[in-house]
């Protein structure tokens, strides 16, 4: 067993070893990537096995002990070295992006101290897509966020779900 971790987004084209990305294709390029010897979670019925991962235009083709590269002649190759292959982490409820991790307490705005009940707080209007938090998020396996405002307030608005990868 690896003890890095190698975190996969397939729909974006990303993999990330220890933090650092180190396959991406940009613009949808219909690419096909190979990943070897991976330390696979599924999440569904593979748990710690060694496998490999055949992905294509983002989509998921070929998970097998030992896929034959001959099948996909084109393909760039990763060797994962047992480093752990896990899907994209979804946080559920977040301050990425409002509560910014660059400008601090300028740029926070994820509470209103002047009333309890602000339904009219939007996210969207909030979220800051330079901010590193979202950089940092990414790093660390999670591909998407739902992020809003007001949680010291009984009703704090309303939250926006987003992908922390692309162009901001």
């Amino acid at each position: 067993m690896g003890s890095r971790s190698l975190d996969t987004m397939s729909e974006a084209g990303i993999v990330i070893i220890d933090g650092k990305v180190v396959y991406e294709k940009e613009g949808g390029d219909k690419s096909m990537l190979i990943i070897k010897r991976c330390n696979l979670i599924n999440m569904a019925d593979i748990y710690e096995e060694t496998m490999d991962i055949a992905i294509k235009d983002g989509k998921i083709l070929e998970i097998s002990k030992d896929i034959d590269l001959d099948k996909y002649k084109d393909a760039e190759i990763i060797d994962a070295n047992n480093d752990f292959v896990t899907p994209g982490i979804v946080e559920p409820h977040c301050e990425i992006g409002i509560r910014e991790q660059i400008y601090r307490y300028e740029g926070n705005d994820s509470n209103e101290t002047t009333d309890p009940i602000l339904p009219q707080l939007r996210a969207i209007d909030a979220i800051n897509p330079e901010d590193e938090g979202i950089i940092i998020a990414r790093e660390s396996g999670v591909t998407t966020v739902i992020a809003g405002p007001g949680d010291s307030n009984l009703i704090g608005g309303t939250f926006a779900a987003f992908k922390t990868y692309g162009k901001p």
